[in-house]
């Protein structure tokens, strides 16, 4: 399974924006696991693929739930986040 340490997250919410947001992404043929620490909360969110570049993801820690979408031989990986009412967009650049 590739491990992307030196990943970064951008967050795109009614607030405002968070951008170049340390990470790190574990994808393997059929899952993807995303960690990072934010505002002093660690977050550990896993999922499935289920369609060809397409991913559902939850932090059962958090209640959260997200998606995130990859076009072929892309190293950006983008969708949408869910936690407690909230919502926002999301990019994760992938870099090892």
């Amino acid at each position: 399974m590739p491990i992307f340490k030196g990943s970064t997250i951008d967050w795109y919410m009614a607030s405002g924006i968070v951008r170049n947001h340390p990470c790190e992404v574990r994808i393997d043929v059929s899952s993807v696991v995303v960690s990072f620490r934010y505002e002093n909360i660690n977050y550990v969110c896993s999922g499935h693929e289920i369609a060809k570049g397409h991913f559902e993801l939850k932090d059962p820690d958090r209640k959260a739930k997200a998606t995130l979408h990859m076009k072929p031989d892309d190293d950006v990986l983008e969708g949408w986040w869910l936690e407690g009412g909230y919502d926002c967009m999301w990019r994760i650049t992938l870099d090892e």
